[in-house]
């Protein structure tokens, strides 16, 4: 900006210099001329500042979307971390619940096996009932039995001491046969008394028997209580394990949906970042033609230092004409309205016309110069 003002001022001072030392009549173009080219520098000075508004902007914008997408980025990144932990816990659900299965396979053979041997005790149970009975209809038998014995045992003891008695009687009679007869007797009551003695040990025997038999019955209710329990805690064990198993399929559904979730968020993540990288690309092709634009209003400055040069060049050979121009000449100057015999095209000093035809030359040639200067100034406006 400083610069352009100091050419501007530059291109002021030799404008007062050529009012001093010309005529007004093509002056007055050219300075008009050179205002509006000042009035399209500043306009294209407020463009220029315009763009680079509008690129910092472009700036400010595409550093906010590049937060936008590190905050995107990092979300992507904390959304995989979580898609990589579900998965780890759908894995390890699915080991626990591989591992209850087994438990629960296990449990379901061992309490096929506990039914086995509660079947298999169950048969034992009505083998000893049925060995019980028959033990205790055999007893019962044995028992009727020895009655019936010991009955005709004691009909036989009574007949036998009723014997006696008559034996007494007839003591004197038969001495020598109540005295075989006696030891027959005894020797009968010495046998009836070892049978009694034998049934009274089959009985004992028998009363053992029972006693074992109930013995051995009660062993068995209390082991059926036992397996029954234990069955029972197994039982309990195969619902806790089957209500894991619910649990762990209702984890396992939950988890799931968080994971049909996690998918709908990151295809939403995507979409964003898909817009991101449309508005990005978007902000690629304004950078692109602001680029564009930096570079006409490079060159349309470029064409104003070529201006100014050449104003600068018309400058010089005024000074060059000023010096070399003789004092006659600059009375005539001040008498007339005519221009100074100059003829300047291209930035080149032309060579000098008579007297009789400077003003005209002087007219052609800053006519041509006028040209030149529009020329420049519709080429400009057209590349603006």
């Amino acid at each position: 900006m400083n610069e352009t003002e100091a050419r501007l001022k530059n291109l002021e001072q030799s404008l007062n210099k050529l009012q001093k030392s010309q005529g007004m009549g093509t002056q007055a173009a050219i300075v008009e001329e050179l205002r509006k080219t000042k009035a399209e520098l500043q306009m294209m000075q407020a463009e220029n500042h315009i763009y680079s508004n509008e690129k910092q902007l472009l700036l400010d914008r595409e550093i906010a979307t590049l937060a936008e997408l590190s905050t995107i980025k990092v979300s992507l990144a904390n959304a995989q971390r979580e898609l990589e932990s579900t998965a780890t816990r759908t894995e390890m659900k699915d080991m626990e619940m591989a591992d209850v299965v087994s438990e629960r396979n296990l449990l379901k053979e061992k309490s096929s096996d506990l039914n086995k041997q509660i079947a298999g005790f169950q048969q034992e149970h009505s083998a000893m009932q049925m060995k019980y009975s028959e033990v205790v209809e055999r007893a019962e038998e044995q028992e009727a039995i020895f009655k019936e014995e010991r009955r005709d045992m004691l009909q036989r003891i009574d007949m036998l001491t009723n014997g006696r008695k008559n034996l007494r009687q007839l003591d004197l009679f038969l001495d020598e046969e109540n005295e075989f007869k006696q030891e027959e007797l005894e020797a009968e009551i010495e046998v009836l008394r070892l049978e009694l003695k034998i049934a009274q040990e089959d009985r004992i025997m028998a009363t053992s028997q029972s006693k074992t038999l109930k013995l051995s019955e009660r062993d068995y209710k209390y082991r059926y209580q036992r397996n029954k329990k234990d069955l029972d805690a197994v039982a309990q064990k195969y619902e806790e394990a089957s209500t894991a198993a619910d649990r762990a399929v209702n984890d396992l559904e939950s988890l799931k949906l968080e994971h049909a979730k996690l998918k709908e968020f990151n295809a939403t993540l995507a979409a964003e970042v898909k817009s991101l990288r449309d508005q990005n690309k978007a902000i690629g092709s304004l950078e692109a033609d602001c680029n564009q634009k930096g570079v006409l209003i490079k060159a349309l400055r470029d064409e104003i230092s070529e201006l100014e040069e050449e104003g600068e060049q018309l400058e010089a050979t005024i000074q060059k004409l000023k010096c070399s121009s003789p004092p006659s000449n600059v009375n005539m100057r001040n008498n007339s309205s005519s221009p100074p015999s100059v003829a300047v095209r291209s930035g080149k000093l032309e060579s000098l016309t008579p007297e009789t035809e400077k003003p005209k030359a002087q007219q052609q040639l800053f006519a041509k110069d006028h040209q030149a200067v529009l020329n420049h100034v519709g080429v400009s406006a057209f590349m603006r």
